[in-house]
């Protein structure tokens, strides 16, 4: 265990483990890449294994307003990159992706 405060999750296409915001090559134990857009947050892959969706799991804070605790983003699994941070309207209390990428719950 690398963290004390989370014991990350595999990717499922391959070799790495990502903890909290760093993505680590399980062979050699190297650190490969930081993600600052999956800082804690919970991780649920889509079943194409393309996209990552990392729930939030502390308030997201704004500039200007008071924090946000709703929200989830979507994040390219292959590069790491942000592609969108979505705000909802209620409580995140599970996620799931439907077998065929259509929907998320």
């Amino acid at each position: 265990k690398f963290f004390q405060s989370s014991s990350g999750c595999f990717h499922p296409g391959g070799n790495e483990v990502i903890i909290d915001k760093e993505v680590w090559d399980f062979r050699t134990r190297s650190l490969l890449l930081s993600c600052p857009a999956l800082h804690n947050t919970t991780i649920t892959f889509s079943p194409m294994n393309d996209v990552m969706y990392a729930v939030g799991n502390t308030p997201l804070m704004d500039e200007d307003e008071a924090p946000m605790n709703n929200w989830f983003r979507v994040v390219d699994s292959r590069t790491y990159d942000h592609i969108h941070t979505q705000l909802t309207d209620r409580d995140i209390v599970g996620f799931t992706v439907h077998p065929h990428d259509r929907y998320i719950a």
